[in-house]
């Protein structure tokens, strides 16, 4: 039976943390930042009900679940945060603390970092999470030449086993923010005997220690996922199933959520986020945070060397104007740097310097 849920868009890509810990509630708030002009929560989780399954409609399909192949954007982060869970993961304040790891500690160089695994974890097909895991996956997977994660592993120089639970990440250079890598992909454990024994389909079979399994996957129709029961945090996860489908228009994404074809909408577009509030017996969960596009220059060549048009150009851009052209005011305020208000690296000192809005000062320069 299908979990009695109100239908629910997950706006800013965080449909990954709830569905990893999955449960079923109702209830609704209003949580406004009058400062920001932004609702930034929308929705009550409510008590967790055992059993069920959702239906969650993404904004893309993606290429391959295999961590060292796939490009995981905001709905390939989803699908991967209920197969993989991460050895390191980030917190509410933006620390990086362990999670399938145990512990991790630097030498008093910076430049090796020895991460010790949580005893008793099974990948899906019951072999061992452990040292010899970490290196097989690390050796031969992501550092292998056509790994996506080469390049940002590129600093470590080797993964040597320590004993059955422990390795070491030796660098070629200090870096004190290295447990960051291992928040995301290149953190993101899977079993080494299922991989090869898939060969080159291992990317459409994955297999990790996450509190879902993977059952199924039709290539931009749907993948399935169904409830890890030897999952090494007791009582999790709640649902029982979940079918992720690729549905990369957004009005029919929404038309989906508002039919009840799907459960769960996840989108990062504003018009989208606008247009379902709007909805009956639909509950939001909304949050503006740091996720961005950007446009770059070379200011290496012109007229981008020139410190005077990247500054017109700052002054030229009416940010108001754009954000109603885009869904309209109160999805997020106008920016001055990727990060928002709540993320520990945001700057006041940016935030009242940035330039305003002046096309005639634009013109000046």
């Amino acid at each position: 039976m299908r979990c009695p849920w109100k239908r629910a868009l997950v706006a800013a890509g965080l449909a990954g943390l709830l569905l990893g810990t999955a449960a079923c509630g109702g209830g609704e708030s209003d949580d406004t930042d009058a400062e920001a002009g932004a609702v930034t929560d929308v929705g009550e989780a409510g008590d967790p009900v055992e059993g069920g399954e959702l239906t969650v409609g993404l904004e893309a399909e993606t290429n391959s679940w295999l961590p060292s192949e796939g490009t995981f954007n905001q709905p390939g982060t989803n699908v991967a945060y209920a197969i993989y869970d991460p050895l390191m993961h980030r917190t509410e304040d933006g620390s990086v603390e362990p999670y399938l790891a145990e512990t991790m500690e630097p030498n008093a160089e910076l430049t090796e970092w020895t991460l010790t695994l949580r005893p008793g974890v099974q990948f899906h097909d019951g072999t061992p999470l452990n040292a010899q895991a970490l290196k097989t996956v690390f050796d031969d997977y992501l550092t292998a030449p056509d790994s996506r994660l080469a390049a940002s592993l590129a600093q470590v120089t080797a993964l040597d086993v320590v004993d059955d639970l422990t390795v070491v990440y030796r660098l070629s250079g200090p870096n004190s923010a290295f447990p960051d890598e291992l928040v995301t992909a290149a953190g993101w454990p899977f079993s080494p005997t299922a991989a090869a024994a898939a060969g080159a389909d291992a990317g459409a079979n994955p297999v990790g220690t996450g509190p879902f399994r993977f059952v199924s996957w039709q290539r931009d129709s749907n993948l399935v996922v169904e409830k890890n029961e030897n999952y090494w945090q007791e009582g999790l996860p709640h649902l029982d199933k979940i079918t992720f489908r690729p549905i990369p228009d957004e009005d029919t994404r929404l038309s989906s959520l508002q039919t009840g074809d799907i459960d769960v909408l996840q989108s990062l577009r504003q018009s989208t986020v606008v247009k379902a509030r709007e909805l009956d017996g639909v509950s939001n969960y909304e949050h503006l945070g740091s996720n961005s596009g950007a446009m770059t220059m070379n200011t290496s060549k012109p007229p981008f060397d020139d410190v005077r048009v990247r500054r017109a150009m700052a002054y030229a851009m009416d940010q108001e104007a754009l954000i109603e052209v885009l869904g309209g005011a109160g999805v997020t305020p106008p920016q001055t740097q990727f990060f928002s208000p709540d993320s520990p690296y945001y700057s006041e000192a940016l935030e009242e310097s940035y330039p305003k809005y002046d096309p005639e000062k634009a013109q000046e320069l």
